[in-house]
């Protein structure tokens, strides 16, 4: 045993006798009253509910509801008692009966799915009978693996490619959905939380933790599924299983789910450009090289209005912009600070005067830490060469060019009233690419990503010119296309994405 491992219930630890998982519900055996605590408990469809608890797959949950005359897609908490009757009868009509009847339903002339007996979600599709189960599996098996065969290779590529994408996007809704779901059990979660907390500032480590609660009866022991010596614990809220870590707070626990969810998409995004490709050949179109039909496209592109500042897209799509210089700073001040807007500056001078263009709607941290990083990486610090700076958050409504009595503002200069959300410590670090057939830089997070090719920045030895040569000669080992690659990441281009001061790629 490499590292003991803790759930409710049992131990796995060296010198403990291995005790075998319960198990989910068994729909063969379930009463009604079990059936009744269980469907009250999973805040899911009846469809979901019946899968998801009593250990069967989507195919015979959907069958039960058939039979039983339920819709599937009903909350399963507001079955009313004659519904929740119908429903364990089927259970016992669709399990319990012995009735043989080995088969393949066909549908369209292919084969669907093997039975080992008729089911009513396929009744009027043609049937192939067997003498056998087995025989009627290995024929089913069989005849697919010929079709896979028989297909056209490209074609299997983008069922492949299709089926993938639609992977992709389904857990990326799913891992979105458990985040929000953190934020709508928040005085649920930060009760797990701070109980964790409590009994680690009184000197107990994880593992002490979780042998106290699940062996006391308390509360908590049904909520806590488990808990590890690094303080990683699945917990049953609301009928859900969250995943959370002690050591992170409600927010963080979230972001958690929030950034699996970008993963997915980019995930997604890689998909879909595969797809295109294997549908190009499949059409039998001989493509020239990907950097040259994006060079002829983006030599017409028109610059988009806020490419004359520094900008960036954050993480979740909400549009930074920075001043270059006094005058940029104006302009941004003057036509595009809007009172809905967020505002992020430093306390140290030379600090580009950096927005957040919420459209008016609700900013996410991620956001906020990102739009830190930039702000603090455009800013004085990184000429001095520091790691981290502070920077501070304010809204729209509180950045003023109206000085106070008797003092003077100079060309680029603010005023900033009110209360100040303080950002400590943010590690300065730029990242610089190229996407979509656009040169972009911006905090590492938000720029990395979907970037191809792509450097890291931090603060270094090498003057801007020399610098962006370097760059320019790293993206020209990826970008076969010189003449695109001058039309959209020049060396002069390069420079203008660049902080103040000294830098270095960063190995």
């Amino acid at each position: 045993m490499l590292r003991k491992m803790l759930y409710r219930g049992r131990k796995m630890a060296a010198g403990e006798p291995y005790l075998y998982h319960p198990g989910q519900l068994d729909p063969r055996t379930i009463t009604r009253d079990e059936l009744v605590l269980w469907l009250a408990s999973t805040g899911q469809d009846l469809v979901r509910s019946l899968v998801r608890g009593l250990n069967m797959g989507g195919t015979y949950g959907e069958e039960v509801c058939l039979v039983a005359g339920v819709d599937k897609n009903k909350e399963a908490i507001d079955l009313d008692p004659g519904e929740i009757d119908r429903v364990h009868q089927a259970l016992r009509e669709v399990f319990l009966n012995e009735t043989l009847d080995p088969h393949i339903a066909i549908e369209d002339g292919a084969p669907i799915d093997v039975l080992p007996r008729p089911l009513k979600l396929y009744s009027g599709l043609e049937k192939k009978s067997f003498a056998t189960f087995s025989e009627a599996l290995d024929v089913f098996f069989v005849e697919r693996e010929k079709e896979t065969t028989r297909q056209d290779p490209l074609e299997h590529r983008i069922d492949l490619q299709r089926k993938a994408i639609e992977e992709f996007r389904a857990q990326e809704a799913e891992l979105v959905r458990k985040g929000e779901l953190i934020y709508q059990l928040y005085g649920s979660v930060e009760q797990i939380l701070t109980l964790m907390n409590d009994a680690r500032a009184r000197g107990f480590s994880y593992n002490q933790i979780w042998e106290r609660i699940s062996g006391s009866g308390l509360p908590q022991a049904k909520t806590i599924l488990s808990l590890d010596g690094r303080g990683e614990m699945r917990v049953f809220l609301d009928g859900e299983e969250l995943e959370l870590n002690a050591e992170l707070a409600v927010p963080q626990n979230a972001q958690r789910y929030y950034d699996k969810a970008k993963d997915m998409v980019r995930k997604a995004r890689g998909a879909q450009s595969a797809l295109a490709i294997t549908e190009e050949l499949k059409a039998g179109k001989v493509a020239p090289k990907k950097t040259r039909v994006v060079s002829s496209y983006y030599r017409r592109r028109k610059p988009k209005w806020y490419e004359r500042f520094r900008w960036f897209y954050s993480s979740d799509g909400f549009l930074v912009l920075g001043g270059r210089d006094a005058d940029s700073n104006e302009e941004i001040y003057a036509k595009y600070l809007e009172r809905r807007d967020l505002a992020m500056h430093t306390d140290a001078p030379g600090a580009p005067l950096t927005v957040i263009k919420t459209e008016g709607k609700e900013v996410p941290d991620s956001t906020m830490q990102e739009a830190a990083g930039f702000s603090v990486s455009y800013s004085s610090s990184w000429k001095s060469g520091l790691a981290a700076a502070d920077c501070y958050l304010v809204k729209g409504d509180q950045v003023s060019k109206t000085p106070e009595p008797g003092e003077f503002l100079k060309k680029g200069g603010f005023v900033i009233r009110g209360e100040r959300r303080y950002f400590r410590d943010v590690p300065l670090g730029i990242a610089l690419g190229i996407r979509d057939g656009v040169l972009i830089g911006g905090p590492v997070s938000a720029a990395k990503p979907g970037s191809d090719p792509v450097v890291e920045i931090e603060p270094g030895e090498l003057n801007p010119d020399d610098l962006a040569k370097r760059i320019y000669r790293q993206f020209s080992l990826k970008v076969e296309d010189r003449a695109f690659l001058k039309s959209v990441a020049s060396v002069d281009q390069i420079v203008q994405f660049l902080p103040p001061g000294n830098s270095r790629i960063k190995e």
